[in-house]
């Protein structure tokens, strides 16, 4: 299992002036090794408490699914099967 993950803050277009998109954690790794590295706008992204709909209607914030999908990605990794978004 291959995993090359970033995660980003912000939407494309939605930028304006200075801002960037930004990538405030990333996530690399293979069937032995797993690397995940804080960047910039780490704290900010992983405290969003925007609140979101998902497909199937129900409510949460960033933070929550930003949590939910690490669970996923890592708790595959354990078990060596590959993550689907």
């Amino acid at each position: 299992m291959k995993v090359n993950l970033a995660f980003l803050r912000g939407f494309y277009g939605g930028l304006s002036g200075e801002e960037k998109l930004t990538s405030p954690l990333t996530i690399v790794g293979d069937e032995n090794s797993i690397t995940l590295t804080k960047g910039e706008g780490f704290d900010e992204w992983l405290a969003d408490d925007t609140k979101i709909v998902l497909h199937d209607d129900t409510e949460t914030t960033y933070t929550d699914q930003n949590q939910e999908m690490l669970r996923r990605i890592v708790m595959g990794w354990l078990h060596g099967e590959e993550f689907n978004p």
